[in-house]
């Protein structure tokens, strides 16, 4: 049905206008039936058609490049003060070289940037594995060695820019930092190199109202959430699904709404 209504070719004010048509469509339905299956069909669709246009509204290339120029000029001017000048202005120009021509990205492209046969991607997995590595033993003690290495060489940090950009796994690494949803990109790309195949980046909305991005993993019956931001020790979220969902609290916040997951096969919408 969303293919039908959009068009990556297509200005995205114009698609913008074809997701709020679609809405009020729907509404429309949801008042003339009387089938409670149906307004809740009907519901979870006007879900994620919003989600698409928040999307869209996020992922403007034309206002993005204007960000990233006035943080560029900021940054400058600031180079002796800001400690940390070194490591945003590497991500800056990550930013800038992918973004110097207009793109138009769809939430479900998304899974284009998880890239694990990527040289660079397997390039950090020959130096977290673990000797005569075999995914069946020695997967949870990879992990382990991945969040350390991660700790070490890469830096979070936040840009602080109201429209979102995408970078691929060889982009966070030639920069040595990204924000949540760059290093879990990254994480769940060398995961699957190692054999996780049940591993995806999870996008939620917090029970403050805020977006956080994580890696949730699968193996032998258990559930591991790795958070590079908010978690102390690589296994801090691992057990059985449902206790893990349950004792799972980023900054003492609960999970509002699971907004979507991806990897490189698949992308599913979650509300």
């Amino acid at each position: 049905m969303l293919e039908k209504i959009l068009s990556s070719d297509l200005p995205l004010f114009e698609q913008e206008q074809r997701l709020w048509k679609k809405i009020t469509e729907i509404e429309d339905l949801i008042k003339r039936t009387n089938s409670s299956d149906k307004k809740e069909k009907y519901e979870k669709e006007i879900l994620v058609l919003r989600e698409k246009i928040k999307f869209l509204q996020q992922n403007n290339p034309a206002k993005l490049r204007h960000e990233l120029n006035t943080l560029k000029e900021a940054l400058k001017e600031n180079e002796d003060q800001n400690k940390s000048f070194g490591i945003q202005n590497k991500l800056l120009k990550a930013i800038i070289n992918k973004y110097l021509h207009e793109q138009s990205f769809g939430l479900e492209d998304l899974k284009k940037l998880i890239l694990p046969n990527d040289l660079s991607v397997l390039s950090i997995k020959q130096e977290i594995l673990p000797e005569n590595y075999n995914y069946e033993d020695d997967y949870l003690q990879a992990v382990q060695n991945l969040y350390a290495y991660l700790r070490k060489n890469y830096t979070l940090t936040d840009l602080g820019l109201a429209t979102k950009y995408w970078l691929s796994p060889r982009d966070i690494i030639e920069a040595g930092a990204g924000d949540a949803f760059d290093l879990s990109v990254l994480v769940c790309s060398i995961l699957i190199a190692l054999g996780g195949n049940e591993t995806k980046v999870y996008a939620v909305e917090l029970s403050d109202f805020s977006r956080h991005s994580f890696v949730l993993t699968r193996y032998k019956k258990r559930m591991l959430i790795i958070d590079l931001v908010y978690s102390k020790s690589y296994n801090d979220y691992l057990g059985y699904e449902k206790d893990v969902w349950q004792e799972y609290s980023p900054k003492g916040l609960t999970i509002r709404t699971k907004k979507y997951s991806f990897n490189d096969v698949s992308f599913d919408y979650l509300e």
